[in-house]
């Protein structure tokens, strides 16, 4: 046993190295969480307080109301306020027990996101020189072998690579 500093203040909990003995004395699994929701809470955790449009205009998605309530659910965030804008959104932050719960005892304790953006880049090289599929390879800008070149015409109807026009058909926009 050790006791340990969080943000709420003290706690007594099992050395790492005991982990595998005591995973083995209970029989819940930890709950998976899915991308999603791992993207939100780290929206929420590096922005907020944040609104749910804040969260959609940083993923790029539109935020299902199933997460928030799972965060919540969960006790990792809530509703700290409301923004001054019309429809008064709600203003998320992260709680005490989120940071209690990643053995935090402040937010200036979350790794920097340039540590973070390295490891997804490492992970991202590592899985692409494992991957058995390759990117195409660029093809030189001789078009010899394009429908269209030098070599063939372009049927009727096919696209002209070069000219970047339908053959046979009548270029699109008004005509003089």
């Amino acid at each position: 046993m050790e006791l340990v500093q969080l943000s709420s203040g003290w706690r007594f909990q099992s050395r790492p190295e005991y982990q595998s003995y005591i995973d083995r004395l209970k029989n819940e699994r930890p709950p998976k969480y899915s991308r999603a929701v791992m993207e939100t809470l780290a929206i929420i955790a590096y922005r907020q307080p944040v609104t749910r449009g804040d969260i959609e205009d940083v993923r790029g998605v539109a935020v299902s109301p199933n997460i928030l309530k799972t965060l919540e659910g969960r006790g990792w965030i809530d509703a700290v306020g409301h923004r001054d804008a019309p429809g008064r959104p709600a203003l998320y932050a992260t709680t005490r027990r989120f940071l209690d719960d990643l053995g935090l005892r402040s937010l200036a304790e979350l790794p920097p996101l340039t540590e973070i953006e390295k490891v997804i880049d490492l992970g991202q090289t590592t899985l692409a020189e494992a991957s058995p599929v390759r990117p195409p390879v660029v093809a030189s800008t001789d078009n010899s072998g394009i429908a269209g070149g030098p070599s063939q015409p372009a049927a009727e109807g096919q696209l002209d690579l070069v000219a970047g026009e339908a053959q046979g058909s009548q270029p699109a926009g008004p005509q003089a």
